[in-house]
């Protein structure tokens, strides 16, 4: 996948990437970390003030998946937490395409 990030997540800390995913456009993402992080894929329901998960929360150290997005545009987003008392590294890439 293009466009492959890598970061270094502190203890303790979160690392969210937020992106904009169009009407019915499938998504690709992949990550690797070298320890376990909480991983989630959400988006946020402004009308019902509600967070609606895709994927997670779950405690993973790799995980590579597709979605099918919903039917409206939205900002989805990709959270790692490391709850852990010492920094994990992570790798990660996203990529959507059109039908």
């Amino acid at each position: 996948m293009p466009g492959v990030s890598k970061i270094m997540l502190e203890s303790g800390k979160t690392h969210e990437e937020c992106i904009i995913i169009k009407k019915n456009t499938p998504i690709h993402y992949a990550f690797e970390a070298s320890a376990p992080l909480e991983f989630n894929f959400h988006y946020h329901n402004e009308k019902i003030n509600k967070v609606s998960y895709l994927f997670g929360p779950k405690k993973i150290s790799q995980h590579s998946d597709s979605h099918k997005t919903s039917p409206v545009s939205r900002v989805a987003c990709f959270m790692w937490v490391n709850q852990s008392t010492q920094g994990i590294e992570l790798e990660y890439s996203h990529q959507t395409t059109v039908d």
